[in-house]
């Protein structure tokens, strides 16, 4: 289930990556449609925002998930 549906915002999931990356884990965050009818545009527009300006020196794994 989407994290923006359990009343996540971008900016408490951008610093639960943080917090796992200081665990010296590298995080893996999970992209794709919410509802049957989304686009890979809006997956794309609406949840990689969340690493907008993400450090290219912290690894990052994104994964998409129809």
């Amino acid at each position: 289930m989407s994290q923006r549906l359990n009343g996540k915002t971008d900016d408490s999931i951008r610093h639960e990556l943080e917090s796992i990356l200081e665990k010296s884990i590298v995080p893996i965050f999970c992209v794709g449609p919410l509802k049957e009818d989304d686009t890979l545009d809006l997956v794309l527009r609406e949840q990689l925002v969340v690493l907008e300006n993400w450090p290219t020196e912290k690894p990052i794994i994104i994964a998409y998930e129809p």
